[in-house]
């Protein structure tokens, strides 16, 4: 076992006095001095910043290449719920040729290109701080004060934790789940979220369940499965909040109670009450 201490090795006996000379040396110096001045951080900080951001997009990519994002619409009009099913082929069209031009070592995909196709309302600045500030969508005063009303909350797909902060700052008991899976995760958490998924909720019945924009795919359904079964009482229907897409400008829906389960799941219209959140 001594052998793979580093200090120990008889080859890093002879490495050290060599790595010394090496720093003393001229080009020891002047490559310290490189690493030091503050045009090699902001390239350094600039390239992994580059690099977050398309793995970013990577994330959001395997997340909309799944069919069926448009199906959650929930109580949207038809022609809405089209014009998303065109949006998110183009976007699969635009990733498969950046995937095929850096397959080929052509030229780097154009990140910014998806960007307005999916944001084209709002400059990568913008949605950069609105992300920050409120996560996956931006609430209203009015929504957050629904949501305290029902506390207990149990939120799960938390993120980094915006609303779960949010909530509490204005006195909800807010328990907030996230499997950190999201690469925006590594960002670091905002408020208190803890590491679990759609499981956890079997655990706590006793509080209202909240979903702030779940991803596409089973969590959400698995989410309300694990909270009533296959049968969801309306007294239980009523303790539900999500917010689902909405389109543009108009910002998300936000549906408190009232929902159908079969409705929610097949993304039909459900007639429940609504709030439009503004975007992101």
């Amino acid at each position: 076992v001594a052998p793979l201490v580093c200090g120990m090795a008889p080859w890093g006996l002879d490495l050290v006095p060599w790595l010394r000379r090496l720093q003393g040396s001229a080009f020891g110096r002047r490559g310290s001095a490189l690493v030091r001045s503050r045009a090699f951080r902001w390239a350094s900080g600039t390239a992994t910043l580059g690099c977050v951001a398309w793995e970013v997009v990577e994330h959001f990519a395997a997340m909309h290449e799944e069919h069926g994002m448009a199906e959650l619409c929930f109580g949207l009009p038809q022609e809405v719920r089209k014009a998303r099913r065109e949006k998110e082929a183009r976007f699969r069209a635009l990733l498969e040729q950046a995937r095929q031009r850096q397959a080929a070592g052509g030229v780097p995909a154009d990140t910014l290109e998806a960007h307005r196709l999916l944001y084209p309302g709002l400059s990568p600045e913008e949605l950069r701080t609105r992300r920050q500030e409120h996560g996956a969508v931006k609430w209203t005063e009015k929504a957050l004060q629904v949501a305290v009303a029902m506390s207990p909350l149990l939120e799960v797909g938390a993120g980094r934790g915006q609303w779960q902060k949010a909530l509490t700052e204005r006195g909800a008991n807010v328990l907030a789940y996230d499997d950190m899976s999201s690469p925006t995760v590594r960002l670091g958490l905002i408020g208190q979220v803890n590491r679990g998924n759609e499981e956890v909720v079997r655990r706590h019945a006793d509080r209202a369940l909240l979903l702030v924009y779940p991803n596409p795919g089973p969590m959400a359904r698995k989410c309300l499965e694990n909270y009533a079964g296959e049968r969801l009482p309306p007294t239980v229907s009523r303790r539900v909040m999500s917010t689902v897409p909405g389109e543009g400008r108009e910002g998300r829906a936000w549906h408190v109670g009232g929902m159908g389960y079969r409705a929610r799941l097949a993304g039909e219209a459900s007639g429940c009450p609504r709030l439009l959140l503004p975007l992101p």
